[in-house]
């Protein structure tokens, strides 16, 4: 588009008098005018068209979609821009391995899939849930998951994120409609574009899996720290607490360095 406006605005530059000598008046006067023109033809577009041009890489609604490639295993996600980070638009499916409810673990990685009661690698990247929703990881976990030049975001960075998205920042953080959250997903219209999906916990007080449809969790860096969303609200809960158990199964999102 600047190709286009630049190379129009050029041609009626070179047919403008301004190039002749019929413009009357002395040298500086004819300078002048001719500083007018080029100003009104080249200079505002542009400075137009990058104003437009930040003002999109400021929301996830755009066309600055991002598509890479976790080495490690030929998993393929999406990511966009929101304010001056960029973030993972889907829950992280990383799985070296694959842990059964009742095993847990506070400074050990674990890994868990929503509902997958073994061992086997394979058998749980072919459950629905993990296609859908990605893995649990306990915090230990967490904090190593994230791909090279991607990485785990931190107590403050979530702050950032959602200090940005502004009021109601839990409605326009998650996907839009019922299709996998539980009614009445209030507030949802995933302005943001971060695509917030329920795919609930794992939970080891009576060693389950809980509130899928319903909630999501994001671990966060800092110790004990995570963000949470619900079906029935429209604010980003977790912001102030402190003490969560590091061997509770959350989501992970990733956060480019």
């Amino acid at each position: 588009m600047l190709k286009l406006i630049l190379t129009s605005n050029f041609s009626k530059f070179l047919t403008m008098k301004i190039l002749t000598p019929s413009i009357k008046g002395n040298g500086s006067s004819h300078l002048f005018y001719l500083l007018i023109k080029f100003t009104f033809y080249f200079i505002i577009p542009i400075a137009f068209l990058l104003s437009s041009c930040k003002k999109d890489n400021q929301t996830g609604n755009n066309s600055n979609n991002i598509i890479f490639t976790d080495s490690r295993d030929g998993n393929v996600y999406k990511a966009i821009k929101i304010g001056e980070q960029v973030w993972m638009v889907e829950n992280l499916r990383f799985l070296p391995s694959v842990e059964r409810p009742g095993i847990y673990s506070i400074a050990t990685p674990k890994f868990y899939v929503y509902g997958y009661n073994g061992t086997d690698i394979g058998e749980a990247k072919a459950t629905a849930n993990f296609k859908t929703y990605g893995v649990l990881y306990n915090q230990a976990a967490a904090i190593a998951a994230c791909p090279e030049g991607w990485h785990l975001p931190s107590h403050e960075e979530w702050t950032q994120l959602t200090n940005f998205i502004g009021d109601g920042a839990g409605g326009k953080m998650k996907e839009v409609g019922i299709s996998k959250w539980k009614s009445p997903n209030l507030g949802a219209d995933n302005k943001s574009g971060f695509n917030a999906i329920p795919g609930g916990r794992y939970y080891i007080d009576a060693y389950r899996f809980e509130r899928i449809g319903e909630e999501c969790y994001f671990w966060s860096s800092s110790s004990g720290r995570y963000r949470h969303l619900g079906h029935a609200i429209t604010s980003v809960g977790g912001e102030f607490n402190t003490s969560y158990h590091p061997s509770l199964g959350f989501s992970v999102r990733c956060l480019r360095n």
